[in-house]
């Protein structure tokens, strides 16, 4: 679907605008939210704290007295081992440990009660409303969360008061962290009649809270969750220890706190972020069609322009008054329109000027065709004449010969450009066998000719050391540079060949070894600068073991060749991938010189195509 530019510069705009505050909003929101969190937090701390103080010597005492006739009661009761009974527990699994009558006869004693008054202190301690010097009972304290609680805001109060305050006791001989036992607790007594909910005794497996708290002695404070004693809202746990004079931790104080009003200050950030998010929308719609009606517009009649001017509608102006870059270009085709008018005035004179002329040319272009016509196929036969020479010049232009150890494979394409590839095979003095394969730049006469100089030149210096070969080559092309049309430069590479080992010099394309199980490029550091380009040359050597691998010397045409009969680019080819793109280890030279020539772009290719296979004929 396509939209005009008023569209999509307003959607633009919008996206923009209310991407940005809505990421501004975001930030704020969370900021706000972690903040309140956080505060929260704090409060529950500090009330939670302060709370714990409540807890005196006397009711540290009373603690004390209560647990040691708990654990009696428990010893007396139990038929198995406390850690075998604890092993069933499942995480967060509360159990009974003691009958109900004896939990309502601990319930009944001084003691408890004693901290009941106090949990209920605690938990009655975090409201707005201070509430009289007077034994609290469970209904002061809040009412329990229940099934079909409509509202449990109106339950828990307001403030920072606790749904249920409660302590928890190490067992005896038992890891905190494996099981707790519960002492006491704000909402110990039945809602609806019957027995006691969540009565002294009840053993469970704490959350990691208390255990930190039992293990580490400091106060820990959860983040929110849904408890599975009281499903109906959202709480927070604070677990402050409560230890002796020695500083041993005897009971774990827990107070659940609903956060209900944590929750409504996050209502009411959400509620104040989408109305700020709102805001910003309507307002980035207003700007939008502010800024669409100073930009649309202009752009809608400049748009006008364009079209009457394809129309040749030169008499039609643009209406745009303004001093911007709309009046500027506004101006600009009206102008355009004014010079093209009076162009169109005079066009069909100059027209029928220019036609008498072109006439006279289109005679003399014809006249030239068919010269141009008769000199190409004198000068076709002159290349198909420089074709057979070079060839007859090659020793060996496609075959396969037998020197000593060596089977040297020799192959060669030319095509219509007349390329400068050439070679030259013989002996020296030690009777070690040498192979000289260059290349020359360029195409054309002065190619093939600077190559026939280069194979006459190489063949008298038979026999003469390598390095003083390639220097008297060097010699003669720098000397013809100042009498060539085009300065010429050749790369050459000298192969030498002895019963087990292979010398190279000179410069050229790095020859490839290989077997059937390795390829490899040799190094190119031993390689002087190309023949031709100075005066002076250095020449390298790169001496090896020839051992039972096969080396392939290629011309830049060659590579070139095989990349275009597999539309390959040329872009960090390795050797491995290149070898297997030419088909040589599987298929043979024979093979690839077929498919090369069966190619109908192969006549017309831009450089001469030329390569050798060196391959020993008897492994040492």
């Amino acid at each position: 679907m396509k939209f005009s530019f008023a569209v999509k510069l307003g959607l633009l705009l919008v996206t923009v605008i209310t991407t940005l505050t809505g990421a501004i909003l975001f930030n704020s929101y969370s900021y706000s939210r972690n903040v309140t969190y956080d505060d929260f937090k704090a409060s529950i701390s500090a009330v939670t704290n302060t709370g714990a103080f409540v807890f005196n010597e006397e009711a540290r005492d009373v603690i004390e007295s209560l647990k040691q006739r708990l654990n009696q009661s428990l010893a007396e009761e139990s038929n198995i081992e406390l850690n075998d009974w604890v092993k069933t527990l499942k995480p967060h699994d509360v159990k009974p440990a003691l009958s109900a009558a004896t939990s309502n006869q601990l319930q009944d004693s001084l003691e408890f009660q004693t901290l009941v008054q106090l949990l209920r202190r605690v938990k009655a301690g975090g409201g707005k409303v201070v509430a009289p010097l007077r034994l609290l009972d469970q209904s002061d304290a809040g009412r329990q969360c229940s099934a079909g609680h409509d509202n449990p805001k109106a339950s828990v109060g307001s403030g920072f008061v606790a749904r249920r305050v409660y302590l928890s006791v190490p067992i005896s001989d038992v890891d905190p962290s494996e099981a707790v036992m519960l002492l006491a607790n704000s909402n110990y007594e039945s809602e609806m009649g019957g027995d006691a909910k969540y009565p002294i005794g009840d053993t469970y497996r704490p959350k990691a809270r208390f255990s930190s708290a039992f293990r580490d002695g400091e106060l820990s404070i959860s983040n929110w969750y849904v408890d599975e004693f009281d499903p109906c809202i959202k709480i927070m746990t604070a677990a402050i220890p409560i230890k002796n004079e020695a500083g041993k931790v005897i009971a774990v104080l827990g107070a659940d706190y609903p956060i209900l009003e944590f929750e409504q200050r996050v209502n009411e950030l959400e509620a104040d972020s989408w109305n700020l998010f709102g805001i910003a929308a309507a307002i980035a719609f207003i700007f939008t069609l502010v800024v669409g009606y100073w930009v649309v517009v202009p752009l809608t009649r400049l748009r006008e322009g364009a079209v009457q001017l394809l129309r040749h509608n030169f008499s039609h102006r643009v209406n745009v008054t303004s001093t911007d870059e709309f009046g500027v270009l506004a101006t600009t085709i009206n102008k355009a329109s004014e010079t093209l008018g009076d162009f169109t005035l005079n066009l069909e004179r100059i027209v029928e000027e220019r036609t008498v002329k072109l006439s006279a040319a289109n005679e003399e272009v014809v006249q030239l065709n068919e010269l141009l016509q008769r000199e190409n196929a004198h000068l076709g036969a002159e290349v198909d004449s420089l074709i057979r020479l070079r060839e007859k010049q090659l020793e060996h232009v496609e075959g396969k010969i037998d020197r000593g150890k060596y089977a040297i494979n020799f192959r060669y394409l030319p095509t219509r450009s007349v390329g400068g590839d050439f070679w030259h095979l013989g002996q020296n003095r030690d009777d070690l066998i040498e192979l000289c394969y260059g290349q020359v730049s360029g195409y054309g006469l002065e190619t093939a000719t600077t190559v026939l100089q280069l194979q006459a030149l190489f063949k008298s210096l038979a026999g003469e050391p390598i390095s003083s070969q390639l220097k008297n080559a060097n010699d003669y092309l720098y000397s013809q540079q100042k009498v060539l049309t085009n300065p010429l430069f050749a790369k050459v590479l000298y192969i030498t060949l002895s019963e087990d080992r292979m010398s190279v010099s000179g410069y050229g394309e790095p020859p490839i070894a290989f077997n059937n199980h390795q390829v490899e490029e040799l190094a190119s550091g031993f390689m002087s600068t190309p023949l031709g380009l100075d005066s002076k040359i250095e020449i390298g050597t790169e001496k090896r073991s020839f051992g039972n691998m096969s080396y392939l010397l290629f011309s830049a045409g060659f590579r070139q060749a095989v990349l275009k009969l597999h539309n390959v680019q040329d872009l960090d080819l390795t050797p491995q991938r290149f070898l297997e793109l030419t088909g040589l280890r599987e298929a043979g030279v024979d093979d690839l010189t077929a498919r090369l020539r069966a190619e109908d772009w192969f006549e017309n290719f831009e450089d001469d195509v030329s390569f050798i296979l060196i391959e020993r004929l008897v492994n040492l």
